[in-house]
């Protein structure tokens, strides 16, 4: 799925295992793991357009990376949060991906007044939150575990390539162990009707504190309406190749395999 998509969806899984114990921290880094995979883009800048096709959704998304990456990333999440000098790396991390954002805003495809409003307005509004959170008398650093860590990025890794697989290309899940790609074919890489009411909900659930039941209430029907809409797709995906192999077989068309794909793919 597009990159969006599987944000919400790691920051969904992640809202789930430890939202109720370290709050948005749960959300922004389970977000941070469901991008992690598609980090093997990257080859695209040393390999042909052919080969970096073959190599996305490869080592990066199987499960035994999805499990030594959650060990390394949840030890080393937990670790930090023990530092004396934490909240000045929340800070700097936060500063950078905003001045990040903002000059992408501004200056990416021509200065424009517009485009110059917009960007100081997101910086402006975003440095407010960083000075609440990290400048109040109440701010605090979590004290989840680093087990606790471990599952969260465990969950919002692996669910990554699974949701992959729902689309077309193939998923090499088993790697290094088999190097089969595994394809439903059922939805397309980009689907709105997916994405858009799974993030509305994601946001609504980011408003309310972690100890309101109403948050849990809130990411809970997100993942229930994406995964409901997810069915709907494989129970459509599998009508559509009866009535092919049922065409198929009227006309006496002898096959061995076939592949449909989505129309707007």
């Amino acid at each position: 799925m597009d990159s969006l998509t599987q944000m919400i969806l790691g920051a969904a899984v992640g809202e789930a295992a430890l939202g109720k114990k370290v709050g948005n921290r749960a959300m922004v880094w389970g977000a941070i793991a469901g991008t992690i995979p598609d980090l093997d883009v990257i080859s695209n800048v040393f390999m042909s357009p052919i080969d970096a096709l073959a190599f996305h959704r490869g080592p990066t998304h199987s499960i035994l990376f999805c499990v030594i990456s959650a060990f390394i990333l949840g030890w080393l999440v937990s670790v930090m949060y023990r530092l004396p000098y934490h909240k000045w790396l929340g800070i700097t991390g936060w500063s950078l991906l905003l001045a990040a954002l903002s000059g992408s805003i501004i200056f990416i495809g021509g200065l424009t007044l517009t485009k110059t409003v917009a960007g100081i307005l997101i910086l402006a509004g975003f440095g407010f939150l960083i000075y609440k959170r990290y400048f109040r008398l109440s701010y605090a650093a979590t004290d989840a575990t680093a087990a606790q860590w471990i599952w969260l990025f465990f969950l919002a890794l692996v669910t990554h390539p699974i949701l992959d697989c729902f689309t077309t290309y193939g998923t090499q899940l088993l790697l290094p162990f088999s190097d089969q790609r595994v394809a439903f074919n059922n939805i397309a890489v980009a689907d709105p009707l997916y994405t858009l009411p799974f993030m509305l909900c994601l946001l609504t659930a980011m408003f309310y504190k972690r100890t309101n039941p109403q948050r849990a209430v809130w990411n809970n029907r997100g993942l229930i309406i994406s995964s409901l809409y997810m069915a709907l797709t494989i129970f459509n995906k599998t009508r559509i190749n009866t009535v092919f192999e049922n065409s198929l077989s009227h006309d006496k068309i002898t096959y061995s395999r076939y592949r449909l794909h989505l129309l707007f793919e």
